[in-house]
């Protein structure tokens, strides 16, 4: 095979230490170019999650508030509804209040049930 003098200053040149590193150079920035597109891909995934998270929570609340629109169109509904609100019956219905027990009425139970020399004695020491 047979070059001309142009094929072999072509191909000097494309063997060239010159060229070798104009392909480096290429290719470093080409991989930089990579790599960020790469990374803005990840947190454009991240924000749609999120976004899509936040579509979901909104939706639900949606149709919470238009099934609860729905029932206060009713008067049962508006009657359920001051009934939370506002702890009410009607007349003739009773209301139950359930109270939870804290550390206090405990407190009060143990000394209702000491007897009476254990009351004496809490008097002559301190607690």
């Amino acid at each position: 095979m047979s070059f001309d003098k142009g094929g072999k200053t072509y191909e000097k040149f494309l063997y060239s230490k010159t060229s070798l590193v104009v392909l480096i150079i290429m290719i470093f920035f080409s991989g930089k170019a990579v790599l960020n597109l790469y990374e803005k891909e990840q947190s454009t995934s991240e924000t749609l999650e999120v976004v899509t998270n936040e579509f979901n929570k909104i939706q639900d609340r949606k149709e919470f508030l238009e099934s609860k629109l729905k029932s206060l169109a009713t008067p049962k509904g508006i009657e359920m509804e001051i009934r939370d609100m506002f702890n009410v019956a009607k007349e003739g219905e009773r209301v139950m209040v359930v109270v939870e027990k804290t550390s206090n009425d405990e407190d009060i139970n143990v000394n209702e049930k000491k007897g009476i020399w254990q009351k004496i004695k809490n008097i002559f020491t301190r607690d």
